[in-house]
């Protein structure tokens, strides 16, 4: 049966059958090259990265001949127009940060929005949901395979070295970073995964075989990302609410119980079984080849996600986030705010993407370090936007809101991204925007109410019970 939605007509022109099946392979595309487009340039150029970019502008291209260029806009779309150009007229006429500079920041920040605002028209539905989520679930395998590997051999095998040597506090030495290079976005992946997961199995009676959970939970314990452990806890929470509320619970509590117990158990296991493997690869093969061994390695061999969260509020730990790290970020943004008040400092000039790419005038004012990059969404558009750029910016956000209010997965898709923007440049990382706008471009295919198990009919997933 063919659940998908028929894509809404644009004044009396529908796009082909044929642009919405290659749209949605280039989706599948996206979900299984981005974790790997690291690695995958590596081997052969860095150039390789924009086949991201030269596909989503060739799907608009197309798409906008279809349509005849008679495209359907909302709010949301004429507010971040808005920001563009305010910031636009800031970048280039008032600060005169260059042209390219502009060009660049709105790539990065505004591709997938492209991508978004084309397949929305194209009314894919439940089939093609779990479609993405099964693809999402199948690439955690190799990245969690090649995260243990990096683990044990305390990213001597299969890593760059590049990346390892780059690496400057033990506590980030012993976290898995995977083919993301980053351990932050890693966790970024695997609890979007994870939520889409939840999602498929409540609404949809979709099951996972529970070899999945242990991947996922034990890819997000080895990542030691606290924003993805933080909100992944708090989704828990929200989702038993959920169910509490919709009266499943007394159907579901014993398989959610199982299932925890289960995966806890495996992901203890794993823990003890690596961190020992780990620490027998240090002594008998690195500390041998290097006689006195790594002092960065040997510190971070004991160093677990208990010890991440103790550094939140050790004050050693404070103090350097305000010397460099995120209250450094969010505190000086401030400052360039006051200093840039109306337009902002403009694109590049504070911790973003563009920013990387060439030297900005508030280096030297501000004490803003060499490749300074904020992590911080907030505190960046705070920054290079001012107070124009900045009500702008939160108005598009808003009416993203106010569009999805009664749709509680894009809602609650929402909220999650959100969060993340006060530990990432979220709208510059990759595979989190194009999750995020590819899932808000699918239609509204998400009942009020969760599907009943007996009222649903449909083939089990391969591997499940």
């Amino acid at each position: 049966m063919d659940n998908t939605i028929p894509a809404p007509k644009i004044n009396n022109r529908e796009p082909s059958q044929l642009l919405k099946q290659v749209s949605f392979y280039i989706l599948l595309f996206f979900c299984i090259f981005i974790p790997f487009r690291n690695p995958i340039a590596d081997l052969t150029t860095s150039g390789i990265k924009i086949i991201t970019d030269f596909l989503v502008v060739a799907v608009f291209i197309w798409y906008s001949f279809e349509i005849r260029l008679r495209y359907k806009f909302y709010v949301q779309d004429f507010l971040f127009l808005a920001f563009l150009l305010v910031a636009f007229i800031s970048t280039v006429f008032i600060n005169h940060n260059g042209i390219g500079t502009y060009v660049f920041q709105v790539r990065s920040i505004g591709i997938y929005y492209i991508f978004y605002f084309v397949i929305r028209n194209f009314g894919y539905g439940k089939d093609h949901f779990i479609k993405v989520v099964k693809v999402l679930q199948y690439v955690s395998i190799p990245l969690f395979a090649l995260g243990l590997i990096e683990k044990i051999t305390s990213k001597t095998v299969l890593f760059p070295s590049s990346v390892a040597d780059s690496i400057i506090y033990p506590s980030n030495f012993s976290r898995i970073y995977s083919m993301f290079y980053n351990p932050n976005t890693f966790g970024l992946f695997i609890m979007l995964t994870l939520f889409l997961t939840w999602i498929a199995r409540i609404y949809f009676n979709k099951k996972t075989n529970i070899a999945f959970y242990c991947i996922l939970f034990a890819s997000l314990w080895f990542t030691m990302s606290r924003s993805s452990l933080i909100i992944t806890a708090v989704i828990s929470v929200a989702f038993i609410v959920f169910l509490i509320y919709n009266k499943r619970i007394k159907t579901l509590y014993k398989t959610i119980l199982k299932s925890a117990a289960i995966v806890l158990a495996v992901v203890i296991a794993l823990h003890f079984g690596v961190n020992f493997a780990t620490t027998q690869y240090y002594d008998q093969v690195i500390k041998p080849s290097t006689q006195q061994g790594n002092s960065s390695i040997q510190e971070s061999l004991d160093l677990n996600f208990m010890d991440r969260l103790s550094e939140t509020s050790d004050k050693a730990a404070v103090d350097s986030s305000q010397q460099d790290g995120r209250l450094f970020s969010l505190t000086t943004s401030l400052k360039v705010m006051m200093d840039y008040p109306i337009w902002g400092a403009g694109f590049g000039s504070f911790g973003s993407a563009a920013s990387l790419n060439r030297e900005s005038a508030l280096i030297e004012k501000y004490g803003l370090f060499e490749g300074f990059y904020s992590d911080i969404e907030y505190a960046k558009v705070f920054a290079e936007n001012g107070i124009l750029g900045t009500a702008l910016f939160f108005a598009f956000l808003i009416s993203i809101l106010i569009k999805n209010r009664k749709n509680f997965f894009k809602l609650f898709l929402c909220f999650i991204i959100g969060w993340f923007g006060f530990f990432f440049n979220i709208f510059e990382v990759q595979i989190g925007a194009m999750i995020f706008w590819s899932m808000l471009g699918f239609s509204d295919f998400i009942p009020e109410q969760p599907v009943e198990n007996k009222k649903l009919k449909q083939k089990p997933m391969e591997g499940e019970k």
